[in-house]
């Protein structure tokens, strides 16, 4: 990263808790087509991909993706065991990038724990314009003044860091089989919300649900900032293997968005015809159920709670003040994470196909 640029990561989850070795053949071949060069093609490289996977992620798609990004300095692959979880938080990924930090302390990425920093989450199957990245750093490094000062000026709990959520409210709606391109405006959608506070608040991207981000801005007393760019600024894409139910209501696309798309996003498209031709087997979907991945969200969370219940029963043990209760509490909640987990194993193949 250059000296003058504050620190800039993206965080990209990437089949977290699947094991299907199909789901990870369309999905490799949509990041590898839309994402990955996406990325690569920003005007300012002043970033950190941060690709996060599950620890058991199949070996062969493991293999496939350090032959992707091998000889990139500034994509990390950054592995995450979600069954050794003990906190998550409901409504955000805020356990997602406390792994990243520890990733980014551990391998030297940041150097100063209190620094500025901001953060983005770009899923696998979407896409940036070529000058996002430059844009949010410029209005970042603008707005670095009025930050200093909300510090300053806040004498309570919020005193640590000032901040604020940028968005582009204009995109386009791409459904990926068919070729269909669609103009939308959705301001804090998913791929379009950055955040810059410091590092040690443990604030980022993550911290809420995208479209909430205007309400948590006002408790957290950032600045919320709809930043007009005048042109389509993200991609998101729908698929038949997103987690997202979608329909599409008729095949007529919109040709001026059809040559932004190309022109605009580095995207691959002798990459897209080959993930098509990979799905060629199913035809184009007009409609879309969705992945119901939220049964496999609560199975990990009961995980992590079972997690630190048993590590606080252990402690005990370790330190002679459990008694007979807590010895059977503990060998009942010890098995009960082991069905958990076999839950959560028998889902990552059944539900993500």
């Amino acid at each position: 990263m250059s000296r003058t640029a504050l620190p800039h990561f993206v965080v990209t989850r990437l089949g977290i808790g699947i094991r299907n070795e199909d789901w990870f053949r369309s999905a490799l071949g949509l990041f590898e087509a839309v994402t990955f060069p996406s990325l690569g093609a920003q005007s300012c490289p002043d970033f950190a991909s941060l690709i996060i996977v599950g620890h058991d992620m199949p070996a062969g798609a493991r293999s496939r993706l350090d032959r992707l990004i091998g000889g990139r300095p500034n994509f990390h692959i950054v592995p995450i065991d979600l069954l050794q979880m003990h906190r998550v938080r409901h409504g955000c990924f805020d356990y997602v990038w406390d792994c990243c930090q520890e990733y980014l302390l551990g391998n030297g990425l940041i150097a100063d724990p209190f620094a500025y920093v901001t953060t983005a989450v770009l899923d696998a199957d979407d896409a940036w314009h070529r000058e996002t990245v430059a844009l949010v750093q410029e209005r970042a490094a603008a707005e670095m003044p009025a930050f200093l000062a909300a510090e300053r000026n806040d004498l309570h709990w919020r005193r640590h860091t000032g901040g604020m959520c940028l968005t582009f409210p204009d995109g386009l709606r791409w459904y990926a089989h068919s070729d269909v391109v669609r103009p939308r405006h959705r301001p804090f959608a998913s791929m379009s919300v950055f955040v810059t506070a410091r590092f040690s608040s443990g604030i980022s991207a993550c911290s809420s649900r995208h479209l909430a981000w205007p309400s948590y801005c006002e408790m957290l007393g950032f600045n919320p900032v709809t930043a007009e760019a005048g042109r389509p600024m993200w991609v998101y894409v729908r698929h038949d293997r997103s987690e997202v139910s979608w329909q599409l209501q008729d095949q007529v696309s919109d040709r001026t968005c059809v040559e932004i798309l190309h022109r605009d996003f580095g995207i691959d498209f002798d990459k897209v015809a080959e993930w098509r031709k990979d799905r060629a087997a199913h035809a184009a979907p007009l409609s879309h159920s969705g992945i119901p991945a939220m049964e496999q969200l609560d199975c990990y969370f009961r995980i992590s709670a079972l997690n630190r219940q048993i590590a606080a029963l252990e402690r005990r043990a370790d330190n002679g003040d459990a008694g007979p209760a807590d010895t059977e509490l503990l060998e009942k909640q010890r098995a009960l994470r082991e069905a958990l987990r076999d839950v959560y194993g028998r889902q990552a193949v059944s539900i993500f196909r």
